[in-house]
């Protein structure tokens, strides 16, 4: 199918970033063939050059179904008859198959939308594909425009917690889409070094988890079932928070774009504190106000102080990355109290 396009808007689309280390990446429950976005050139437009871009297709899965591929491009080449022809190869190049279709006149310069079906339920294992498109010389054959990428299925990661920390990691290719240019390839790619083994606060007073960001980048946007912070709370110093059998706290936490991919934590959900306890309520009562803190209960640091916190990734990223940080919360003076220990203290007698 093939058709000569009259007008569509520009949208550019951003590259993947580069890999320092391949690692295999995980099934999906739900494979899909996503289409993000579409860089489709005003036809209008007075710059002349090779023009080529695709909707994002990926992540894949063994036995995924075949799927149709929308391919856009412009050739600065002569007037001439052609030839387009799909590949899926062998990571050595050795075609698995080929589909061509029919030769017509291509008149340089002009915008032309084709559309093949990828077959990856026969051919994609995990040693991976690469996927050719080919504009071809008629009838000679020769070729005359190249765009290929490689791509893999989703394979679990068997990362932890010690591994993200101490690695950038970058997973093998599971998509492809055009960018206007060329052909990329769709990757992720994780830097959990400064998530670090300690919650360090100069005062007793309430968690900050925000020196505690890690890095993530895709062309993906990021994603997760959910992540939380898990406590125990045996002492029940949170008497107004939820707690299971256990006596575990769960709170759900959210991520929080920073500068150039980087990701700190805060409270999902908003919980009440009352300002002069610091007692904290999952729901609203008399004399609480919102928050967005988990503050800690006034007098309790020696209960609190060294005590390890849990924050739990689940399903996180198309990689489907399940882990566990500890963070041992260590705090320095408490907020309130005495003049030789707090921060803010209250002194008697009369002026």
């Amino acid at each position: 199918m093939r058709k000569l396009i009259p007008f569509l808007i520009i949208v550019f689309l951003t590259s993947c970033a580069n890999s320092k280390k391949d690692n295999d990446i995980a099934p999906d429950n739900q494979p899909s063939h996503m289409s993000l976005s579409s860089p489709y050139p005003n036809s209008n437009s007075k710059v002349r050059t090779d023009y080529f871009a695709s909707d994002v297709y990926g992540p894949f899965n063994i036995g995924d179904p075949d799927f149709d591929a929308k391919f856009t491009y412009r050739a600065d080449i002569e007037n001439q008859r052609i030839i387009e022809r799909m590949q899926l190869c062998s990571m050595s190049g050795d075609p698995y198959s080929t589909t061509n279709h029919a030769p017509f006149d291509y008149q340089n310069h002009a915008l032309i939308e084709t559309t093949f079906t990828i077959p990856i339920k026969r051919y994609l294992t995990n040693d991976g594909l690469i996927l050719k498109f080919d504009i071809l010389a008629s009838p000679s054959r020769k070729v005359l425009k190249s765009y290929s990428a490689k791509f893999y299925p989703l394979i679990q990661p068997g990362w932890t917690a010690s591994d993200l920390k101490n690695n950038y990691y970058v997973t093998k290719s599971f998509g492809f889409y055009g960018d206007g240019e060329r052909m990329n390839e769709v990757t992720e790619a994780f830097d959990f070094c400064y998530f670090g083994d300690y919650i360090e606060n100069d005062y007793y007073y309430r968690l900050d988890l925000k020196e505690n960001y890690f890095y993530y980048s895709s062309y993906f946007p990021i994603t997760y079932s959910v992540i939380n912070l898990r406590f125990d709370d045996q002492n029940n110093l949170f008497p107004n928070l939820n707690h299971d059998s256990h006596g575990n706290v769960t709170l759900p936490l959210k991520t929080v774009p920073g500068f150039d991919s980087n990701f700190t934590l805060a409270l999902k959900n908003t919980l009440y504190v009352d300002k002069s306890t610091l007692d904290l309520s999952e729901y609203s009562k008399n004399g609480y106000v919102k928050t967005n803190n988990l503050y800690f209960p006034i007098n309790s640091k020696n209960k609190l102080d060294d005590k390890l916190f849990y924050v739990d990734f689940v399903d996180f990223s198309k990689s489907k990355i399940n882990v566990s940080f500890s963070l041992r919360f260590i705090a320095g003076k408490p907020i309130f109290g005495s003049s030789n220990e707090a921060k803010y203290y209250v002194v008697g007698g009369v002026k």
